[in-house]
């Protein structure tokens, strides 16, 4: 399935109820998944097989909406491994933060973030072809080189909590187009856009624009106000 043509889905709340999980995009636009039964029913047969092996509490052969409620940490579960889909990740509303390399070079090109995640971790995703991220507005920091190098990655975006981009955040990133930062963005780390050989346009708060961020990269720098600094 895919994330969007233009821009990436970001998930404002998930419900639930005896029949369906109800995840509501910050669009407005509300998806309706069936439960089956108590269980989870993923889309990638690895995934599946990772999750049941490392929380599955009562040894079903399934991992339960509940089970996957009482996560707290994923580990080192997804480092290096060979799983395309994660978007059941969702499920997982006890987990606030993503741990560091936690799907580092892994196989992955599609995941749906928790709504609540308040962190993701430095290199949590490096190398991968996630294909888009959608990050969640409760996210307020995210870690050195969290996306380098994936190289197919089309679209991100950044939440409006996050004041800081950090080094090398999407360096690598030879498919990303544009992105949008927040108002509230007040520094950007070296290297956040390194090697972004497609960034067309980078729409920097007042903040941020001061810091000249067209020195760095060859691609244009637009203030939200509507300035613009030429490329170099």
């Amino acid at each position: 399935s895919e994330l969007g043509a233009v821009a990436p889905m970001v998930v404002a709340d998930i419900r639930e109820d005896a029949n369906y999980v109800y995840i509501t995009l910050s669009s407005g636009t509300e998806i309706k998944l069936p439960k089956v039964g108590s269980v989870i029913s993923f889309e990638d047969p690895m995934t599946k097989m990772l999750c049941v092996k490392r929380w599955d509490a009562n040894k079903d052969g399934e991992l339960s909406f509940d089970e996957a409620a009482a996560v707290t940490s994923l580990g080192e579960t997804f480092q290096g491994a060979g799983i395309t889909y994660f978007n059941e990740l969702a499920y997982f509303s006890g987990l606030e933060a993503i741990d560091d390399n936690a799907f580092n070079k892994s196989g992955i090109q599609e995941v749906t973030l928790p709504a609540k995640l308040k962190s993701i971790g430095m290199r949590a995703f490096y190398a991968t072809p996630l294909r888009g991220i959608a990050i969640p507005e409760s996210v307020e920091s995210v870690g050195r080189a969290a996306f380098y190098a994936c190289r197919v990655l089309e679209r991100a975006n950044i939440p409006s909590g996050m004041t800081e981009v950090p080094r090398q955040m999407f360096a690598g990133c030879w498919k990303l187009q544009s992105i949008v930062l927040p108002e509230g963005t007040t520094k950007i780390g070296d290297q956040a856009f390194l090697e972004c050989f497609e960034m067309a346009d980078v729409a920097l708060p007042a903040a941020a624009f001061a810091q000249g961020a067209n020195k760095y990269y060859r691609f244009q720098v637009r203030s939200t106000a509507g300035a613009v600094e030429a490329t170099t």
